[in-house]
């Protein structure tokens, strides 16, 4: 099945009533939509309380990893210690979670992350910090998509499925 949403709400005009509902008035018309937001800072709690609450029961959210879960900033930009900063965000998307509306946390990686072992093992650690919750990346590095490495990323990410410290 294919759905089809937008990246955020409140840049669609067209799609708005009200400028108070804003999102009510996209999920009108979308099931989903990719939360930019959270890329560049991580929401409150009581914010995507807020946004699970004034949703459609069908409604979903793909919500960006934060740009330090990405490799875009160093977390020491930002928090104490990296745990710290997964231990917010997870507070954070908890929210839309437990209220059954997340599809994923999009983690969304530089041109610059390209496939080597290195990176190939902090996908595992994503993995491991991320516990349950459905996880999409999106790789802007063509190495990521050669030939070459094409059947090593599909046996290394079988194993990271299958790793018995990502299933709970």
């Amino acid at each position: 099945m294919i759905t089809i949403g937008l990246t955020g709400w409140s840049d669609h005009d067209s799609l708005q009533l009200s400028a108070k509902h804003k999102l009510a008035d996209y999920a009108a018309h979308f099931p989903l939509v990719e939360v930019d937001t959270s890329f560049y800072a991580i929401p409150s709690p009581k914010t995507t309380s807020n946004w699970a609450g004034g949703t459609p029961e069908v409604f979903q959210f793909v919500v960006k990893a934060f740009q330090a879960m990405t490799k875009h900033k160093e977390w020491k930009q930002y928090f104490d210690s990296e745990q710290e900063m997964y231990q917010r965000y997870m507070d954070a998307i908890a929210p839309i979670s437990e209220a059954g509306k997340l599809k994923a946390i999009l983690f969304q990686f530089p041109p610059f992350f390209n496939c080597t072992r290195e990176n190939v093992d902090y996908l595992r650690h994503i993995r491991t910090q991320m516990g349950d919750l459905p996880v999409a990346t999106e790789f802007r590095n063509a190495s990521w998509y050669s030939e070459a490495n094409s059947e090593k990323n599909a046996r290394a990410f079988t194993r990271v499925k299958n790793d018995p410290c990502c299933r709970r």
